[in-house]
């Protein structure tokens, strides 16, 4: 079970467990994969990316906002997530070509619907592996959110949240 005081270890863990589960779908990943300090997508090149996003009080999919008594029975939950960046088509510069192709437009955006596609299901095959979590331990998928475009690129964020211990 992931533990509040190591989570430098879980979100390794969970940056294996999406690479790996990613790769058994047939998802081609882009060679840069890495824990990111902070909660944002760092815009600067394309990447697969893991995220603490916040600690909270309560199970997953059930916080709690009252004070637990003993404070011995406080149960916390850790809310990540796991980012594809990827180009987007973007108006050329030098020279001034004007902008992207419909074409390149519709293949970015088929991509991208594509990996949102894909990390929802690697984080139910996650869950269902108990790869992250034990039996009966929290784990509650929140979204998957497109990102973008910005500074060229495109990402999906997917959010999960998992008991801490």
């Amino acid at each position: 079970m992931a533990s509040v005081t190591q989570l430098g270890e879980t979100a390794q863990s969970i940056l294996a467990a999406f690479v790996n589960q990613l790769e058994v779908q047939g998802v081609t990943l882009p060679e840069r994969r890495y824990v990111a300090p902070g909660s944002l997508v760092p815009w600067d090149g394309e990447q697969l990316v893991v995220n603490l996003q916040q600690i909270v009080q309560g199970q997953p999919g059930a916080p709690y906002a009252g004070t637990p008594q003993p404070a011995a029975a406080t149960v916390l939950s850790a809310q990540w997530a796991v980012s594809i960046c990827r180009p987007a088509p973007v108006i050329q510069s030098e020279p001034l070509d004007g902008l992207p192709s419909a074409e390149d437009s519709e293949e970015a955006g088929v991509e991208a619907m594509t990996d949102a596609a894909q990390l929802v299901l690697a984080a139910v095959a996650i869950h269902a592996a108990h790869t992250l979590t034990g039996p009966g331990q929290g784990f509650a998928i929140e979204g998957c959110s497109p990102l973008g475009p910005e500074g060229g690129l495109f990402a999906n964020r997917l959010l999960f949240t998992i008991s801490l211990s």
